[in-house]
């Protein structure tokens, strides 16, 4: 027989596992069961580490966006897992964009053909951020990235903090005269 324990939540935590037998005419009882301390460790585990800064402060109309993933899983993940990303601006939803995950992929570090245990990638959205101010003021935008997996049941790291950007108004141009 297998048995298939459930996963510790939160994962530091252990569990108990028990075994005890039942035995007709058993008269000494304090023997019949056994107990072990087991951790659970995830198969499938993809952390997203963080949403990379955006550095640019003015004419942010078309800004690249990546995030930092690492496989924190005890097994690699392959071409066949379906792996959502999705980058998201506070307060507006119309600048939300999730695409997927395909392996092989290509950062600037390397190809990878899967990413396996404790490996991490950059991987940079294909669709650009418009992040331009609104108005004719600043605008401070926050955005995070977050991984849509079917597999990975550990979901507490699959969400970056916000990352903050500041979009900010160009100056006008100089006005100069010519007085002579």
């Amino acid at each position: 027989n297998t048995f298939t324990p459930p996963l510790n939540t939160p994962l530091t935590d252990s569990l108990f596992l028990y075994v005890y037998t039942t035995l007709q005419g058993d008269t000494v009882q304090s023997n019949d069961t056994s107990f072990v301390k087991i951790k659970v460790l995830p198969a499938k585990n993809l952390q997203v580490v963080n949403t990379n800064a955006i550095t640019e402060r003015c004419k942010l109309l078309s800004q690249p966006v990546s995030a930092v993933l690492k496989n924190v899983g005890e097994k690699p993940i392959t071409d066949t897992d379906n792996i959502s990303l999705t980058y998201e601006v506070a307060g507006r939803p119309d600048l939300t964009v999730t695409e997927q995950l395909h392996l092989p992929y290509t950062d600037a570090t390397g190809t990878y053909p899967t990413i396996q245990k404790n490996a991490q990638i950059t991987y940079t959205f294909t669709h650009l951020a418009n992040l331009y101010r609104l108005g004719l003021n600043d605008t401070t935008w926050r955005m995070r990235t977050y991984a849509a997996f079917t597999t990975d049941h550990v979901k507490t790291n699959d969400t970056s903090a916000y990352i903050t950007i500041n979009s900010r108004r160009s100056p006008n141009s100089p006005v100069a005269y010519n007085d002579t």
